[in-house]
């Protein structure tokens, strides 16, 4: 091959290296692993892109008539949920945050009973990594929970505050008057899964994006020359 061929063919071949090299760094980074090699903790899931419901993010428990239902209120958890669920436990969340330690935990509790009864918000506990972890405080939502007594089909609600160290990420068992439940692994996969549709989904495309036609659709032509 001539010099005059072979130089450029060369630096062809090593331009297209560097760019393949740049590539693939471009993806591990974005991959989720920083400068220093340490692993970046995934971002929030893009708000109102979920599909879960209240029930599809919490756990359910049950003792002598009356039925729990405990949900989380971390973003990275209602976030998966759908727009107007989101919202309610987004609003309810912000409006006990200040009531609360700084990192404090926050789930809502709903108490349902079909005969009534009575319950005790005490009893709620969480088991992660064989410790205990007990509500710090009790911050009712709605006027009955005060009196720990369920009327037939009513519903009671209140946000408990736990420690800062209860990683809702881990595997976890909720016990209640000696009732045990451990599906929120089960749960956890749920909203993994969900978290990762959003990503693929991507934020909504603006309206005018959407109804935009074709640039080429668009283009005007230029009339023909007239002929003589």
């Amino acid at each position: 091959m001539p010099a005059a061929t072979f130089l450029p063919a060369v630096r062809g071949a090593l331009l297209l290296g560097l760019l393949g090299l740049a590539l693939q760094s471009g993806c591990t980074a974005g991959a989720g692993v920083t400068g220093n090699g340490l692993p970046t903790p995934d971002p929030l899931p893009a708000p109102g892109l979920g599909t879960l419901t209240q029930r599809d993010i919490s756990v359910g428990i049950a003792s002598g008539g009356v039925r729990l239902l405990i949900t989380p209120l971390t973003e990275s958890m209602t976030r998966t949920a759908a727009p107007d669920t989101y919202r309610r436990l987004s609003g309810m969340a912000a409006a006990h945050r200040t009531r609360a330690a700084p990192g404090a935990v926050l789930m809502l509790v709903s108490v349902f009973s079909d005969e009534g009864g009575d319950f005790f918000p005490d009893e709620i506990g969480v088991f992660s990594k064989g410790v205990r972890f007990r509500p710090v405080r009790i911050l009712p939502v709605t006027p009955g929970w005060s009196t720990r007594r369920m009327e037939p089909r009513e519903t009671e609600m209140a946000v408990l505050t736990f420690a800062p160290g209860l990683d809702l990420e881990e595997s976890l068992t909720f016990v209640y008057r000696g009732e045990r439940d451990n599906s929120w692994a089960l749960t956890l996969q749920r909203i993994e899964a969900e978290r990762v549709r959003i990503r693929v989904r991507g934020p909504p495309q603006p309206r005018e994006a959407r109804s935009a036609p074709p640039r080429s659709a668009t283009k005007s032509r230029s009339p023909a020359p007239r002929q003589c």
